[in-house]
Parts: C-alpha cells; structure tokens; sequence
C-alpha cells in the first residue's frame, strides 16, 4: 500500500519536473485502501453465493420436473392398466353372453327335439294301436 503511494508521488513529481513525459501518468497505480479492498472482496463472494443459489434453483427446478415427469408416466401406467382390465371384462362379459345365447340356443334346440321325438314316437304308438 505504501509502495504504491510513493510510486504514485515519484512518478507525479518527475513529470511536473519533466523528466518524464506525460506517458508515464498511465504507470500510476490507483491507490485503493483496505475498506476499499475488503469491499470488492465482499461483492465477490456476494457474487459467487449468487450464482451458487442459482445454481441450485436450476438443480431443484430439474429435479421438480424430472419427478413430475415421472409422475405423469406413472399415471399414463395406471390408466393403460384400468383400461386393460376394462376390456378383460368386457370380453368377459362378451364370453359370457355367448355361453349364455348358446345355452339357450341348446335348450330350445333340446325342447323342440324332445316334442319331435315326443310326436314321433305318439305317432308310432298310434300306428301299432291300428295295426
């Protein structure tokens, strides 16, 4: 600090007694004190906390969207299962409906046979009555 003081008179006192042309003011060092040092040191550090925050906003944002993705899968899971299991039923309920249409296909395929064969055989027994 006191380095650059002294620099910064000599350098000011050989051109004002022309020794040095006025090139050599822009070897001055600005003269800059501890309150001042200690300042930017803090800026610094406000700075780099700053950019560590957001840093971590993106990570968690991330995260936040990685999980609701997640999420929305599992839920379009759970609906292609629901639908599935719809339309398990569904063909069940269809199955079912036709064993149903056949068992009463069969049962009035039955009833009217058992009347054929009924009149048939009446028929029979009329004929041998006759005979």
């Amino acid at each position: 600090m006191r380095k650059q003081i002294i620099k910064n008179l000599v350098i000011d006192k050989l051109v004002d007694a022309e020794i040095l042309g006025e090139e050599a003011l822009e070897l001055k060092v600005e003269n800059i004190d501890a309150f001042k040092l200690k300042q930017l040191e803090l800026e610094h550090e406000l700075k780099l906390k700053e950019l560590e925050m957001k840093e971590m906003e993106k990570i968690k944002e991330d995260e936040l969207k990685l999980k609701e993705l997640e999420m929305r899968e599992r839920l379009e899971m759970e609906k292609l299962k629901i639908e599935m299991v719809k339309k398990k039923k569904a063909t069940l309920k269809s199955s079912r409906n036709q064993i149903i249409l056949m068992q009463q296909k069969i049962y009035v395929w039955f009833r009217n046979f058992v009347k054929k064969q009924s009149i048939n055989i009446f028929h029979s027994l009329k004929k041998l009555q006759i005979i």
